[in-house]
């Protein structure tokens, strides 16, 4: 369930498995208390965080590459809208020999999801 929020809702992969097993938590608080509910709860949340950072390491940014003949369109918007440096590489397509500019980006990982929709609305 937790892959299917992450495809379909954009949720973080250890926040979804979070999430779902709160519900389950949260229906056995007449079977285990109170009080192992919100020892439940808080260890819940630790191993979220820990999950969170082996799947992220301790540095959660991301640096994306794009490739795009309207490569300074794409450099203005990232820079006005996103508020973000953008790093240009110049290089060639090695079957074609064909010049290419290539941005390069560090984001965070909300960011990165922003990224991912304004290129689907694109489309």
């Amino acid at each position: 369930m937790a892959r299917i929020a992450n495809k379909y809702l954009d949720w973080n992969i250890s926040y979804a498995l979070l999430f779902f097993d709160l519900l389950v938590a949260i229906s056995s608080y007449f079977i285990i208390g109170a009080q192992a509910l919100m020892l439940t709860i808080v260890l819940l949340y630790i191993g979220t965080k820990v999950m969170d950072f082996i799947i992220e390491g301790v540095n959660p940014k991301k640096a994306v590459t794009i490739i795009s003949k309207e490569h300074s369109k794409i450099a203005d918007q990232v820079n006005s809208l996103m508020d973000r440096g953008v790093t240009v590489l110049h290089g060639h397509g090695y079957y074609t020999k064909t010049p290419q500019e290539i941005l390069y980006i560090v984001i965070s990982k909300q960011e990165l999801s922003l990224t991912e929709k304004n290129r689907e609305s694109k489309r």
